[in-house]
């Protein structure tokens, strides 16, 4: 597959088997994350890896909470278009992916999340390649970034949790979604 096949095809995965990624992928796609361009080579970037069934399920339902409760400041309470599903107690957070990849980054910095957000793209395009599926899970964030799951995971208290990923074997195609051609603001 070329970078054209991969940039034109990767879509966001919403509905996943049950297959697990092995870990040999896992580390494929974490290899081709550190590749990504950073911002005077600081490589900021670190990673969590969650593939506990019980684990995923019981941080899903954490999100959903802080959502319902509107404790979480990303997306206030009323405004999710998954208003509905969070209040569901079937809807899960992580639509059943067997594996999250949480790409985190120390505080500082004015291009951090610059940084990891590129290493997400290479972490994505990678997995598609592989015939895998990808979504990037921002209802998870706030979650992530407690006392309590930093601790869970062993995320040093000095680090945020930026781009939560979620990596399985898709259980459907996903169909192609328009886009709007580039809006070129000035070309001088």
């Amino acid at each position: 597959m070329n970078i054209d096949e991969a940039i034109s095809g990767r879509r966001s995965v919403r509905n996943y088997t049950s297959k697990k990624i092995d870990e040999a992928t896992v580390r494929l796609l974490l290899e081709a994350a550190v590749q990504a361009p950073t911002a005077i080579h600081e490589e900021p970037w670190a990673f969590i890896v969650v593939q506990e069934k019980n684990q995923l399920n019981r941080l899903s339902d954490h999100a959903k909470e802080l959502l319902n409760s509107g404790a979480d400041p990303i997306h206030p309470s009323g405004t999710s278009h998954l208003s509905d599903h969070l209040v569901s107690p079937e809807f899960n957070t992580f639509y059943n992916a067997t594996t999250l990849i949480v790409i985190c980054g120390k505080q500082t910095g004015a291009f951090v999340a610059a940084d990891c957000w590129l290493a997400a793209q290479n972490l994505m395009l990678t997995a598609y390649a592989q015939g895998l599926g990808t979504c990037v899970i921002g209802l998870a964030v706030t979650a992530l970034n407690t006392p309590q799951w930093k601790e869970e995971l062993g995320m040093p208290v000095n680090m945020t949790a930026f781009v939560p990923i979620i990596v399985g074997a898709p259980a459907s195609a996903t169909p192609p979604v328009p886009r709007k051609p580039p809006n070129i603001l000035s070309w001088k």
